[in-house]
């Protein structure tokens, strides 16, 4: 997992999407287990379908 932090104010970080990873998983994993920021990560990053991510794609996690 590569996690980038320190970026324009807003942003937590990046993340680099994992084989399994789901943005349900992933809000749990930078929201202290919340896992109803996905819909926020899918928003911040203009996906077209949020069901749909792929290993290797980056996501900017917004704070």
């Amino acid at each position: 997992m590569r996690i980038r932090t320190n970026l324009k104010a807003g942003i937590r970080g990046t993340y680099v999407v994992q084989a399994g990873d789901t943005l349900v998983s992933i809000s749990k994993k930078y929201y202290k287990g919340n896992a109803k920021r996905w819909k926020d990560i899918c928003n911040t990053n203009r996906l077209v379908d949020c069901n749909k991510i792929k290993p290797g794609q980056s996501l900017v996690i917004p704070d």
